[in-house]
């Protein structure tokens, strides 16, 4: 959030509503809304197009759109989400973090099928998790968790006035490979409150990876926050993660020096059913208005990914019996 909610706290104090009354994010008109729950009939026939080879590829982007409500934001979330859709759209899979206030006007132009469902307002500031994904292949199995933990209200990045957290998914590729995907955003603050509450929340996302996703191939995607190349605590915390949850960062395996060390991180491990690599990592800077300017503080991060299902002695066996 980088400061931005600093300007939430003069907000909040200046007018005295923001905590007493949740805000309600402003919608684009219902023309351009669409029913984004795949029927069971539906998902089934996705699952049976899904190409019958057992390997493939997918381009991944992960990607802070900075979706706060207009009156407290520097820029103009209501315009630049609907500016989003399009561009998001040409990659096979699309993590968004803070879409709060706007999130029809980014589905407008997302022509992706498989979408999440909006959740409930929630939170001091009832504009949810922020947390969405789309995507071409069919997912399933979709959870939201909040975290147990954060650390501030009016001070340090005010996380507590939102619902963070993380969402995950199941992510069926084809050939009966599926992929475990976590969509992620964590404490923001840089005090030791903060660092604390980030080593607290990995422990939580460490809990899920070895409860729902064990043994499963997994990405983790979003923005952490984890500073860990500039601050020690983070640094530790990050290398715990990885360490803890058998996975490596992107950027251990590919070249991508404009992405290397920032806080929005794409992690991975395999699986012994699934093999997953990725192939190049890099930024994307289209995401621009008509005047160059960012449409949000984070800039996308893409990862190019193949997979190839793998055969295992169990799988053998148990095709041989049938």
């Amino acid at each position: 959030m980088v400061g931005r909610f600093k300007y939430v706290t003069r907000v909040a104090v200046a007018s005295g509503v923001f905590l007493l009354a949740p805000w309600k994010p402003a919608l684009v008109k219902d023309t351009i809304m669409k029913d984004i729950r795949p029927t069971h009939a539906a998902f089934a026939q996705a699952l049976s197009a899904l190409p019958d080879g057992d390997s493939g590829s997918f381009h991944l982007v992960t990607y802070n759109v900075a979706g706060l409500p207009d009156l407290i934001s520097r820029s103009c979330p209501s315009v630049n989400l609907l500016r989003m859709g399009p561009l998001l759209s040409r990659y096979d899979l699309v993590l968004v973090q803070e879409d709060f206030a706007y999130p029809r006007q980014l589905r407008a132009g997302i022509s992706l099928p498989f979408q999440s469902i909006l959740g409930r307002g929630s939170g001091w500031a009832g504009i949810g998790d922020g947390l969405n994904r789309f995507s071409r292949l069919p997912f399933s199995e979709e959870h939201r968790e909040s975290w147990r933990n954060c650390h501030g209200y009016l001070t340090d990045r005010n996380d507590c006035l939102v619902d963070k957290g993380f969402s995950v998914a199941s992510h069926h590729l084809g050939a009966g490979a599926v992929l475990d995907v976590y969509n992620v955003h964590m404490d923001s603050g840089r005090g030791p409150g903060n660092l604390d509450t980030r080593l607290n929340q990995v422990g939580q996302l460490l809990d899920s990876l070895a409860n729902r996703s064990r043994g499963r191939a997994v990405i983790i995607a979003g923005d952490t926050n984890l500073r860990s190349r500039d601050v020690a605590g983070d640094r530790a915390t990050f290398e715990h993660l990885l360490q803890s949850g058998g996975l490596r960062d992107t950027c251990e395996v590919t070249d991508c020096p404009d992405v290397r060390h920032g806080i929005d991180k794409v992690l991975y491990r395999g699986s012994p059913s699934l093999q997953l690599v990725p192939r190049q990592s890099r930024t994307d800077q289209s995401f621009v208005d008509d005047n160059g300017e960012p449409l949000s503080d984070h800039v996308p991060i893409v990862v190019d990914f193949t997979w190839r299902a793998v055969t295992t002695a169990h799988d053998s066996i148990a095709r041989q019996s049938l």
